[in-house]
């Protein structure tokens, strides 16, 4: 992606909007599922595997993570960024990304699920919901 188009986040939004799509029917997630790791930093039910993969999957898609669940911050934090719109300072998102990048979880599904979790949990603790 072209750093110096002013449509970036247009263009940002527009890859997230279709990988959530894809990635949606193969392992289909409630919206809510969204929200609630949005609004509190985790899933209303941590037990399901399937929003989980949901997770990994949209990584995987963005480029913000490799298939062996090695993460890049700095594209982690622009896809998160549009969920943290209203935030004035952002400065700190990239930190936050590379505090939460040391996973040690087996599974990818759960690591990228914890990777997110660690994320939005710092996110809310420093900016608020």
């Amino acid at each position: 992606m072209d750093s110096a188009s002013s449509k970036d986040g247009e263009d940002t939004a527009m890859v997230l909007m279709k990988a959530m799509t894809e990635c949606n029917e193969t392992y289909p997630i409630d919206n809510s599922y969204i929200q609630s790791l949005n609004e509190s930093g985790s899933f209303p039910d941590e037990t399901e595997r399937t929003p989980k993969c949901y997770v990994r999957c949209v990584m995987e898609k963005v480029g913000a993570a490799t298939e062996e669940g090695v993460y890049d911050p700095t594209r982690v934090m622009s896809f998160m960024e549009l969920f943290r719109m209203n935030q004035q300072d952002k400065s700190g998102f990239k930190d936050i990304a590379e505090q939460c990048n040391d996973r040690k979880e087996t599974c990818k599904c759960d690591r990228a699920y914890q990777y997110m979790k660690c994320i939005a949990q710092n996110q809310i603790k420093k900016y608020g919901a």
